[in-house]
């Protein structure tokens, strides 16, 4: 039988509780560029690091976000803090 388990991470600035196990959408830090987005849980690698993907307009990249679009191989891996997790981008969007 395999045991379930759920990784919680804490926000510095509210310690609200991020489930990796149950949540779709993150909002985080990107720690070099010191900006923040909204990511899908595919878009994770790991609890400090996630893919971006290269596209140039924020119309572009907002649609590979709500559309939980797969990562490609042109997609950039970037040092991520994670802020805030919900169960929809709607969720998400409204603690950013």
């Amino acid at each position: 039988m395999s045991e379930s388990r759920t990784l919680l991470f804490y926000s510095l600035n509210h310690l609200t509780p991020v489930n990796l196990s149950v949540n779709k959408f993150y909002v985080v830090v990107f720690e070099e560029e010191q900006s923040t987005a909204i990511i899908p849980d595919l878009w994770l690698r790991g609890n400090n690091s996630a893919l971006w993907p290269p596209y140039k307009t924020s119309l572009r990249q907002n649609s590979a976000v709500q559309n939980e679009e797969v990562p490609g191989e042109s997609w950039a891996v970037y040092l991520i803090r994670l802020l805030y997790s919900g169960k929809y981008h709607a969720a998400a969007a409204s603690e950013w």
